[in-house]
């Protein structure tokens, strides 16, 4: 129950560094409040067990900020691609192991710790080839940012249904399609398309 707790706290901890980083790079106000609120909604649903949405938010928030230090250079200097690619991998990795310990202790599944271990590096490699597709794509940090979640998103679906014996063709379909409805929308939503 300890390390729950101490999990949890890191959730919350991680959340709000994230946040404090968005507020940092995005320019717009209502951005900021209506990230505020999630943020805030999130804490409150990670109070009641539902911590999925605060684990996604982490994630998105995460890597819009990755993405920004990577193109704005906040620190005066550039940002290695390879490092980012690095920190993303970890950090996604670890909010995934997270977030299935903290499902483990709330829905009385169990995970054998080798197959933690070997979900973990699959949604590692996962994220590493979108991250680095990404990475050379010049538009707006929140889409990407939201290409890559949708990518964590559809691993994460299935590794917890895998995990809780619930995985079905039916459900497996409904978290494609909506990934790809997610994905579509976001590459609508692209104003500047630029190709090198």
């Amino acid at each position: 129950m300890k390390k729950i707790l101490s999990i949890k706290s890191s959730l919350y901890i991680l959340i709000f560094i994230a946040f404090a980083f968005f507020v940092t790079f995005e320019v717009s106000l209502y951005l900021k409040l209506a990230m505020m609120g999630l943020v805030l909604f999130a804490y409150f649903m990670a109070k009641i067990k539902k911590t999925d949405f605060a684990l996604m938010l982490t994630v998105f928030l995460i890597f819009f900020d990755l993405f920004n230090f990577l193109y704005i250079r906040p620190l005066g200097y550039t940002f290695p691609v390879s490092i980012a690619m690095l920190l993303a991998v970890a950090l996604g990795c670890l909010l995934f192991y997270m977030g299935l310990a903290i499902r483990e202790s709330d829905t009385e599944m169990k995970i054998k710790k080798n197959l933690n271990f070997f979900y973990t590096f699959i949604l590692g490699l996962v994220l590493l080839e979108v991250f680095l597709s990404m990475s050379f794509w010049q538009i707006d940090p929140k889409n990407k940012s939201i290409i890559l979640l949708v990518a964590f998103y559809l691993v994460w679906g299935l590794v917890c249904l895998r995990v809780e014996n619930m995985l079905s063709l039916r459900k497996v379909f409904l978290y494609l399609f909506l990934s790809f409805l997610t994905l579509i929308m976001t590459l609508l939503t692209i104003n500047k398309w630029q190709i090198y």
